[in-house]
């Protein structure tokens, strides 16, 4: 009898033993969770506070706001308290149809057809207005979307049509897709204009990329009314730029944008062709065209 409440005992004594260790177990590898989550959500917000003290980001905030410290700061705090798992699942569900010069996003301006597909002009629509309203948060999350080169891929057909000798070769030479690294931006331009008729100024920033890529941003201001904001859905880059290495004083984004308001002005100006040849002829244009799977669902 002794015998067996002894064995009793160390079996207990072993049960509770292994319920203490697992539930220590179970405590640390929560609290593990907890830390990871934690630390991850810190360098974020770093990564964040870093960015937003850019100097592009503030002269654009500062047109958009008349350099008003209160609405600046809250709109900071609403772009970064965006929710970015459903954000970046929304963007990647718009840009299925609306993905390329069906919406207009492979032109100048951000227009689409209204003959198009009621998908691509539903799509198309909340495109515009994402990267109208949320454009800060776009810029931080550049290196989460992919690229393709315009006037080859047609999304709505889920297809890569034929367009043309030289739009082939440029996919087979430069690459048919394209994706942004970093938002670290190594050069930008303001360009600013007046209407002729209306009380109306432009804002143009033009913002160049650490590997080469230029993007835009378009503000209109009438006084009284809030800023027009539209940040072009695509990217140029120059031919040269997509394979060279080359040193970061080569390319100057100032005389690239005095050529561009150059042919502006007057279209027989040579400005921009001389600007082109430099860097191997036109550049070349790739249009937003899906978020990077990795971001997804996450």
């Amino acid at each position: 009898m002794l015998r067996f409440k002894k064995t009793l005992s160390l079996i207990l004594l072993s049960i509770f033993s292994t319920f203490s260790l697992t539930t220590i177990s179970c405590s640390n590898n929560k609290s593990q969770s907890i830390n990871r989550f934690s630390i991850k959500k810190d360098e974020k917000k770093d990564s964040w506070d870093r960015f937003v003290q850019r100097e592009y980001v503030n002269q654009i905030l500062d047109v958009i706001f008349d350099s008003d410290k209160e609405k600046i700061k809250e709109y900071k705090e609403n772009q970064f308290n965006i929710n970015e798992k459903e954000m970046l699942n929304n963007l990647d569900k718009y840009l299925t149809y609306a993905n390329n010069i069906n919406s207009g996003y492979g032109s100048d301006g951000g227009s689409f057809n209204d003959n198009e597909p009621y998908p691509v002009r539903n799509f198309a629509t909340n495109l515009n207005s994402i990267f109208s309203q949320n454009w800060l948060w776009t810029l931080f999350n550049l290196d989460k979307f992919n690229f393709v080169l315009h006037n080859i891929f047609n999304g709505f057909k889920a297809n890569v049509t034929r367009l043309g000798e030289e739009a082939e070769k440029n996919a087979v030479d430069f690459g048919l897709f394209r994706k942004i690294y970093s938002n670290n931006i190594s050069q930008f331009v303001l360009e600013k204009r007046k209407s002729s008729y209306l009380e109306l100024v432009y804002y143009n920033f033009y913002l160049l990329t650490e590997d080469w890529h230029i993007l835009e941003i378009k503000l209109e201001k009438t006084p009284k009314k809030p800023t027009v904001v539209e940040l072009l859905a695509y990217i140029n880059i120059y031919p040269k730029l997509t394979k060279s290495k080359l040193d970061r004083d080569v390319f100057i984004l100032d005389e690239y944008v005095n050529a561009v308001i150059s042919v502006s002005r007057d279209r027989t100006s040579p400005a921009l062709n001389k600007f082109n040849a430099k860097f191997g002829g036109s550049p070349l244009r790739y249009v937003m065209f899906e978020v990077n799977s990795k971001y997804l669902n996450k």
